[in-house]
């Protein structure tokens, strides 16, 4: 509720719809996370915490995007 206030300007509607958005953004990002650390670590023998700092960025901008796109679609100020 605070990144949708804070983040995206949204009005004050609190919707369902818009909960189960924000949850969905969020476990499609650990699917993300979790297949891209499998992908560098175990099939291409990377470093563990460089792995994970290249999952950390792109995730990261995959849920803010994910969130201004279709989470907050419409209801933020451009």
């Amino acid at each position: 509720m605070l990144n949708s206030k804070w983040t995206f300007k949204t009005s004050d509607k609190t919707q369902i719809k818009a909960i189960l958005k924000f949850v969905m953004v969020y476990v499609l990002n650990l699917a993300i996370n979790s297949l891209l650390l499998i992908i560098l670590v175990d099939y291409f023998g990377g470093n563990k915490i460089l792995s994970q700092l290249l999952a950390l960025v792109l995730t990261t901008a995959f849920s803010f995007y994910g969130h201004k796109y279709w989470t907050f679609k419409g209801d933020y100020d451009k």
